[in-house]
């Protein structure tokens, strides 16, 4: 999916957006563990680079900026979306977040320096590109992000979405290798990111199951036996693939004007 087409798509289906995905308990419980996952991530950073500045790119609808500016009140903390429809439902959510600035725009032309921000999130948001996009993309933020900085970007595994549609095959109107290509394997991730990447699994198949069965602590205990038993990643549905920026390769690249 093009940035345009992603913009024009939530700008009909962004009010409804929340309700159609993280209404169900489960997914509310996935929430956490991800803005947990995320946070904990960064704060290993600590404060010895400078670092002061977080951009979330597909920010959508403020939920993971809320949680960031909540965690960090003294950092920037900004937001950037091509949906003007999703960054008025973030504008809601993080009125009373001084830290927090949202901006329109685009994620392959962000509105800042080079070198300049301490972490770069994206979740829910790669899969929509295919192998090209998401190239161009880590491009962007790796122009973006100081030596010492962090990429966190979310993914969906590979394993349960190609099984997600075989069982659906009637269903779908795109052919398998099309389809796959929104899903990238560990490895082309580790292609893609360069250097060393740590995945951390944020949500699992069957959460809807084990949280009827037991609550949030039914999710976050067969996550854990996902993320530790083996065998146990065919069936994570959701990941956080964490990498570092070295070597000052952050320089590279044209630099924009400075969000104000």
């Amino acid at each position: 999916m093009s940035l345009a087409r992603y913009a024009a798509k939530y700008r009909i289906y962004g009010h409804r957006y929340e309700r159609d995905r993280y209404a169900a308990p489960h997914m509310q419980a996935y929430q956490k563990t991800r803005s947990d996952t995320i946070i904990t991530s960064i704060q290993r950073l600590g404060h010895q680079n400078g670092a002061r500045r977080i951009v979330e790119v597909g920010c959508g609808t403020g939920i993971v900026l809320r949680d960031l500016a909540a965690a960090f009140p003294d950092w920037e903390i900004i937001g950037i979306d091509a949906s003007r429809t999703m960054l008025d439902q973030a504008r809601r959510r993080t009125a009373a977040l001084p830290n927090v600035r949202l901006v329109v725009g685009s994620a392959d032309a962000v509105p800042l320096p080079d070198s300049s921000v301490d972490a770069i999130v994206a979740v829910r948001f790669m899969h929509l590109f295919r192998p090209s996009g998401r190239k161009r993309l880590v491009g962007e933020f790796r122009r973006l992000l100081r030596d010492g900085g962090m990429l966190l970007l979310e993914f969906y595994n590979r394993p349960v979405h190609m099984l997600r549609y075989i069982l659906l095959m009637l269903c779908m109107r795109r052919p398998p290798s099309t389809y796959q290509h929104h899903y990238p394997t560990r490895r082309e991730i580790v292609s893609l990111l360069g250097g060393e990447v740590r995945f951390v699994p944020v949500r699992a198949a069957g959460s809807r199951l084990w949280h009827a069965l037991g609550g949030d602590k039914g999710v976050q205990m067969w996550l854990e036996t996902c993320r530790t038993v083996p065998g146990g990643w065919l069936f994570v549905d959701e990941y956080i693939a964490v990498s570092g920026q070295h070597n000052g390769s952050g320089e590279a690249g044209t630099a924009r004007p400075t969000v104000r």
